[in-house]
């Protein structure tokens, strides 16, 4: 062999021997090996390839945060330190978490404090296992995930309270999402094409429900059940629900405002008769569409009118309508419905009276009127059928959508003076002109 083959074999294993060398250094950065685990502390820095690994490490303590690269997970995840666990991606798309063992739940939620974001959270299928599950726990935040093909969505179970549930999005489950507790901020999330309930609140009180969608769901879409009591339900959706959209079940003193329940099977609002005290203001339901308030005992049934009966001689209808039915021969309702003057069109809005309908229109007893300072028409009733606002024809037609009254007449006076001087002057000149000639 020449110096010069030997030459290049040597250099050759050297440089072979300085890779090698250099492959061993890379993963270690400060003395710390290169992340290879998908689960991180990010106080700690350590790394893990499960999440209940990161939960279960010594170092790993109240107040740290567990981060969740993308990915799939097969576990079922115990939190029993206060920790905020949440995908890096923020995504709950592409961050899935299904239940190890279908018997349990996805997250079980043992410890206060416990902030869960950016999952998605299936599988969880036996009776009575969740997605995500609060067990008598107080101030968690669970935001931002996907909660499907559970039990329950998101379940937060008894003596928990002051727990936020927000911008969850829980589909396809038994329920979306349910609360056996008190004192915790539903908001902004989606409860949609559920088996049984949208949203549930079973012996639940003071709980603030707020801008979410329950729609769609093969039963209910909000339900109140078995002394669940002072909630406050706002701005919610509960529409083309199988059975009914809002459904009060011995449940008392509640405040729905703002609500719409729309094109439900059965009934948009329905509460049987060991329900007491409630207040509904401004529910919407569909007849055009037509907004409500009332408060009632004894049990009502309400539900939209989507086709209804021609006026009665001599009557002129708004547009309004709702079919309200009683569930005990005791039942009865004090009912509020709300126009705008571009609902009025040529009707005379001081002759506005709440009517029935029952295969022919009268006019309900007194009380029996109209609020035209705050746009209501109001009665009390305990004979129940399709009521809507009925009025006379103004005598003047609509101009630019909007009809003129007799106590609106006083509007044309200046036009009719007006009119009345050019008569006159016009009169005037003609008979000048003849004088002269």
């Amino acid at each position: 062999m020449s110096k010069t083959e030997n030459g290049w074999k040597w250099l050759f294993h050297v440089c072979l021997a300085f890779a090698l060398a250099f492959s061993m250094l890379v993963p270690m950065v400060g003395g710390v090996e290169a992340n290879s685990e998908p689960v991180h502390n990010i106080h700690t820095g350590e790394n893990f390839s499960t999440i209940q690994g990161a939960i279960n490490a010594v170092n790993t303590t109240d107040g740290h945060t567990i981060t969740v690269d993308s990915g799939n997970y097969s576990e079922n995840v115990d939190v029993y330190k206060r920790l905020t666990i949440r995908s890096a991606s923020g995504n709950p798309a592409d961050t899935i978490v299904n239940a190890l063992d279908s018997n349990d739940h996805v997250f079980n939620v043992t410890a206060g404090c416990v902030n869960i974001t950016g999952f998605t959270v299936k599988g969880a299928t036996a009776s009575g296992k969740a997605g995500i599950y609060l067990d008598k726990v107080e101030r968690c935040n669970i935001s931002d995930n996907n909660a499907t093909n559970n039990t329950d969505g998101i379940r937060v179970g008894s003596s928990s309270s002051n727990s936020t549930i927000t911008n969850n999005t829980c589909t396809n489950n038994k329920e979306g999402i349910v609360l056996f507790s008190s004192n915790n901020t539903v908001t902004n999330n989606t409860a949609d094409w559920n088996e049984w309930y949208g949203i549930r609140l079973c012996h639940s009180s003071n709980n603030t429900v707020t801008n979410n969608t329950a729609s769609l769901n093969n039963h209910y879409g909000i339900n109140l059940h078995l002394s669940s009591s002072n909630n406050t339900l706002t701005n919610n959706r509960a529409n083309l629900n199988q059975c009914h959209g809002i459904w009060l079940s011995s449940s008392n003193n509640n405040t729905f405002t703002n609500n719409t329940a729309s094109n439900n099977t059965n009934y948009d609002f329905y509460s049987d008769k060991d329900s007491h005290g409630n207040t509904i203001e401004d529910l919407t339901v569909a007849s055009y569409p037509t907004t409500i308030s009332f408060t009632y005992d004894k049990g009502v049934r309400v539900k939209g009118v989507n086709t209804p009966p021609s006026d009665p001689s001599g009557k002129v209808h708004i547009g309004k309508y709702v079919n309200a039915t009683n569930v005990t021969a005791d039942s009865w309702i004090s009912l509020n419905v709300s126009y705008t003057d571009a609902d009025l069109g040529n009707v005379d809005e001081d002759s506005l009276r709440m009517w029935k309908y029952s295969g022919t229109w009268t006019e309900v007893p007194p009380p029996n009127g109209v609020n035209i300072v705050e746009k209501y028409v109001y009665a009390d009733i305990t004979e129940f059928s399709i009521f809507a606002p009925l009025g006379n024809p103004s005598p003047f037609p609509p101009v630019g959508g909007e009809a003129y009254p007799v106590n609106k007449l006083a509007i044309l006076a200046p036009w009719i003076a007006l009119a009345l001087a050019v008569v006159a002057g016009a009169t005037i000149l003609i008979r000048r002109r003849r004088a002269q000639s």
